[in-house]
């Protein structure tokens, strides 16, 4: 889950430990925690504040402004992990978050047509014999769900929309199904759920029919034949 902090409260955090520190916490570089403070215009301790402070030195805390008229009041540090991916990545990676700190995620996120009309066509499908729903027509966004995940679906994909636009992605759609679009960029983009199946193992009770079939059978066969007794034998999924 992200971490959502007021200004005041990430502001307290920054003078509380070294930047380098802190951001170790938050695993993204310390440049990239700078570039948040900036944006958010929260002040960090200057170089060779905290070394003052441990040798026992007067040092001053800079007091924290007030936000520019429209700035979001809340901060969002998306989770992460440091690990080993390229260069470009581990960058592409910390810009997005860089962005996406103005993000709420324990917000509503605003309504998307094309999410609304893609969860109500979800609603009106049927499963498959695997027991997912599946839709991707033009205009809505390509999803194939169980039944009982469009519920958190209908949470889940307005907050990625909301994410993407942070980032500069617009959900667009026409011919095919929906994607994301910037000035340079074009992303597939689709909801697949995966399903996990074992071999079905009879109830008690469909142990009970099957048993009482066979008896049926079996006092069939004495009477007329094999021929006649295997219509009407109960039928049971193969998988769960």
């Amino acid at each position: 889950m992200a971490r959502v902090f007021t200004r005041e409260q990430f502001y307290e955090l920054v003078w509380s430990k070294p930047m380098t520190h802190l951001a170790k916490d938050f695993a993204i570089s310390d440049v990239a925690l700078h570039k948040i403070c900036r944006k958010h215009g929260i002040p960090n301790p200057p170089l060779g504040w905290w070394a003052k402070k441990a040798a026992g030195k007067k040092v001053k805390q800079t007091p924290l402004p007030e936000a520019k008229p429209g700035a979001p009041d809340r901060i969002t540090i998306a989770d992460g992990e440091f690990g080993r991916e390229s260069a470009n990545l581990a960058a592409a990676r910390e810009r997005a978050r860089i962005q996406a700190s103005e993000g709420d995620d324990n917000e509503a996120a605003p309504p998307h047509p094309f999410v609304d009309r893609t969860i109500a066509k979800l609603r009106k499908e049927k499963p498959s014999d695997i027991g997912l729903m599946a839709v991707s027509e033009g205009g809505l966004i390509k999803c194939e769900v169980a039944p009982r995940s469009v519920d958190r679906l209908a949470v889940i994909l307005p907050r990625i929309v909301r994410a993407a636009s942070l980032q500069g992605f617009q959900l667009v759609g026409g011919e095919g199904s929906a994607h994301f679009k910037s000035e340079t960029e074009v992303i597939g983009f689709s909801i697949s759920e995966l399903v996990s199946r074992e071999k079905h193992v009879l109830t008690d009770a469909e142990r009970t029919k099957e048993e009482a079939w066979q008896r049926k059978r079996d006092l069939a066969a004495r009477r007329n034949g094999w021929d006649s007794v295997f219509f009407d034998r109960p039928r049971f999924p193969e998988w769960d």
